[in-house]
């Protein structure tokens, strides 16, 4: 053996080594297998080219050195072929064609070799050992030179290529590091074959594979300070545990952790050195510790997949979540531990509970939902039967709701509701529950009832709260609300039944006049089904001639004249018989009837007053109501004119009375529409007036030429002080603003000569004259002519 043998031997074992340790790694991997390749002809070339120099005699060395023809020719083509995967080529790979380009080659060359006419042309001994000696001329070998040339072009191209493409920094750095140990490689080794075989030509064995040597410690240490070679799924799996952004625990058979990733520690707190060695069941919240102890216990039936649970952070906050498990064993089937993967969920968990909040609440006001109450009510009904215990049903209608979004806009409507819904919060006990169920409804659920008397003081609460004002767009205003009640178990045992029997009383409570409350009855459901009755009959009733006007006095409290007559509709139905105003015009003014009925009530009363002065009998100025739904109509104005130019009837005879809630509920709109009809010459009156929430200052704007007391406030004067003072300022108001009053409802006599000693202006009531049909109120314009003429 000599020096240069020694550094061929030194080359093959590190060859050699290299190659089986890359392997034994990861068998599978394409990438190692063709590592161990590229070694193994790195290793034939070198070990067996060592035995060639060192051989006792030259038949040994002939035979050394064909087998060494193996390993050089083979060394291109492997080199490709492992340069091709390591750059992700391996598309190329599954073509044949290119494994006939890579390894033909390779036959020709070793064929070539076996015939001893490569390259080599004769063997010679001096004190390095045998000698090959190269016929530089021969094209053999000049096709050799030219394919390894070309191959480790081609090997440094590719990973040029590559680094250009890759965006990993780290990544960058090993292809970086390889392709420079490739290119000093080659030079290295082409340096030698020129300077050796071809410049000049000395007697020493072939060294051209110790070149090698350098690009093969270039890949070895990219891939010790890099890792980013897969070459082995150890060192993959380390890299891809660290980068992973869910949190990776390793746990051995004792139940200890043994290692754990990056984001474990940035979701829990903990330092590494806190958690290694320590029990996994110590990450476990306390209540469910045992629980998952048992379920990691069975992983060996199969893995734990997206358990939702709880960790807890260092400072004892809970963390929510996903947890997945699976059994690591080894080759032969030994179990090594578990593999725990959980993700942090807490923001699936805040966005999934803001979901059901959002499906159980209602948006606006924040109350629980149609769908959260239905929850609710079951859970109570199951209390209450288990118990013996009763509770009740509210269902609550604002009555003036609609007007008042309608006329002020949804934004006033929304924060009328959020008011209201605060105030029966407020109002009710923590125990019971406020559910908005949409638009001006709310349902109240009053737990665990003793006495009727009790659900009656909290409805009378919660009208008194209703009616509290609120300012909506600066403006004052009020609404009332009809409550409807029914009692578990006797009004029902179904949460659906509860809650339709309540919303009948509901109804019944706006068919008795709205701003009250009313319990669910046998009586009720009689009166609502009357209710459907009233509404499909009322479709017809224009048609079939069914409505009617009667006509009441207004009578000058000074003269004792009449000076006026008000229209009042009349509902005589084939099927119903006669069915009052309160139960047929609610009806109408719901279905929007009110718009076709109002339109006829107005043609109708002018034709008529034209009929009585035709009949030779004194002019009065008619008055005729209207409805909020018409006064907001767009083809108002067009149906006055429409009325006046048929009957031909002055229009300063025409007065049309409104509330006082419905020019207040938007004063500006409602202004402007006063204003164009008073520019026809219309008379304009406030009916019912006292009841709503004008004051002053805001009824100066408005051009209205008559005050109506609310017969409310007449029914008891000159009895009830307070009435009295309420009338009193009344008559003031008017006198101060130049608006004619009129009191309605006058009945008594004691009543007359009060509002006589008030200066009030007019009155109207059964007093001096019911509503009477046409031919009677002609007779009493016919008695006051006479009396005048006398």
């Amino acid at each position: 053996m000599n020096f240069f043998s020694n550094i061929l031997y030194f080359c093959s074992i590190v060859y050699f080594v290299s190659g089986v340790v890359m392997l034994h790694k990861n068998r599978k991997a394409a990438l190692n297998r063709a590592f161990f390749a590229l070694n193994l002809s790195l290793f034939i070339w070198s070990f067996f080219l060592a035995l060639s120099t060192a051989s006792p005699d030259k038949a040994s060395c002939m035979l050394w050195s064909t087998i060494t023809a193996f390993g050089y020719c083979s060394f291109p083509s492997t080199s490709i072929h492992f340069f091709l995967i390591y750059t992700k080529k391996e598309k190329l790979l599954k073509k044949w064609w290119i494994y006939l380009i890579l390894y033909l080659p390779v036959a020709i060359f070793f064929f070539q070799a076996l015939k001893h006419d490569l390259f080599v042309s004769d063997f010679i001994q001096n004190q390095f050992g045998w000698i090959s000696i190269t016929n530089v001329r021969s094209v053999w070998f000049l096709l050799f030179i030219s394919s390894i040339a070309s191959s480790g072009m081609i090997n440094i191209s590719l990973c040029y290529c590559m680094q250009k493409k890759v965006t990993s920094v780290t990544e960058r750095k090993q292809i970086k590091t390889i392709l420079i140990s490739a290119v000093v490689s080659f030079l290295y080794s082409m340096g030698i074959v020129l300077l050796t075989k071809i410049i000049i030509n000395v007697d020493i064995p072939d060294i051209t594979v110790t070149g090698l040597m350098i690009w093969q410690l270039g890949i070895l240490y990219a891939i010790k300070k890099y890792r980013l070679m897969t070459l082995s799924p150890a060192i993959a799996a380390e890299s891809i545990l660290q980068t992973i952004i869910d949190s990776v625990i390793l746990v051995n058979p004792q139940g200890l952790i043994t290692y754990v990733n990056a984001e474990t520690l940035f979701l829990l707190g903990y330092e590494k050195a806190d958690l290694l060695e320590k029990p996994i069941e110590m990450l476990f919240p306390t209540d469910i510790k045992s629980s998952m102890i048992h379920v990691i216990k069975t992983l060996e039936y199969g893995p734990i997949r997206n358990k939702d649970i709880s960790f807890i952070s260092r400072n004892n906050t809970r963390i929510p979540i996903l947890f997945s498990a699976a059994v690591c064993k080894n080759n032969d089937g030994d179990y090594l531990g578990f593999v725990a993967l959980s993700r942090d969920i807490t923001k699936y968990k805040h966005a999934e509970d803001e979901i059901k909040y959002l499906a159980t609440h209602d948006s606006l006001t924040g109350l629980p939902n149609r769908l959260m109450l239905l929850q609710i009510l079951g859970h109570t009904i199951e209390v209450a039967k288990r118990y013996n215990r009763k509770f009740a049903i509210f269902f609550i209608d604002l009555d003036r709701f609609k007007m008042i979004n309608d006329t002020k806009g949804h934004d006033a409507g929304d924060q009328l509701l959020q008011e209201i819904a605060k105030r029966y919060t407020q109002t009710l006990r923590a125990a019971d529950v406020v559910s908005r169920q949409g638009g001006d409804e709310f349902i109240v659920l009053i737990d665990d009832v003793h006495k009727a008397s009790d659900l009656r003081l909290i409805a009378r609460n919660l009208l008194a709260n209703t009616y509290k004002p609120v300012i909506l767009q600066g403006d004052e205003c009020r609404v009332t609300a009809s409550i409807g009640i029914s009692v578990y178990p006797k009004d029902g045992e179904d949460a659906q039944v509860l809650m339709k029997h309540a919303d009948m009383a509901m109804y019944y409570a706006k068919e008795e006049g709205k701003n009250n409350f009313q319990f669910y009855s046998k009586n009720i459901l009689l009166e609502l089904t009357g209710r459907m009755d009233i509404e499909q009959n009322l479709r017809y009733a224009l048609e079939r001639n069914e409505l009617s006007l009667h006509y009441q006095a207004k009578v000058n409290l000074k003269t004792s004249a009449i000076t006026g007559v008000e229209a009042l509709l009349r509902w005589q139905s084939p099927q119903l018989g006669s069915v009052t105003p309160t139960q047929f015009i609610p009806v109408a003014e719901e279905t929007g009837m009110i718009l076709s009925i109002g339109k006829w009530v107005l043609r109708t009363a002018c034709i008529q007053n034209v009929a009585w002065q035709k009949q030779g009998l004194p002019a009065v100025c008619m008055a005729v109501n209207l409805s909020l739904k018409q006064l907001t109509d767009n083809e108002l104005i067009d149906d006055i004119e429409a009325a006046l130019k048929d009957s031909g009837m002055a229009p300063n005879l025409l007065e049309l009375e409104i509330t006082e809630s419905m020019i207040m509920s938007n004063p500006k709109k409602m202004r402007d529409v006063l204003v164009r009809i008073k520019s026809m010459g219309v008379r304009l009156a406030i009916d019912d007036f006292g009841t709503g929430y004008s004051s002053l200052a805001q009824l100066k704007h408005f051009p209205i030429d008559t005050l109506k007391i609310d017969r409310s406030f007449i029914r008891n004067v000159p009895d009830n002080s307070e009435d009295k003072a309420i009338t009193h300022a009344i008559i003031a108001m008017g006198e101060t603003l130049g608006f004619a009053v009129v009191a309605e409802g006058v009945e008594t006599l004691e009543q007359m000569n009060y509002l006589k000693g008030q200066a009030c202006d007019e009155m109207q009531g059964f007093y001096f004259s019911k509503p009477v049909v046409p031919e009677e109120f002609a007779l009493l314009l016919q008695k006051q002519a006479g009396t005048s003429a006398e």
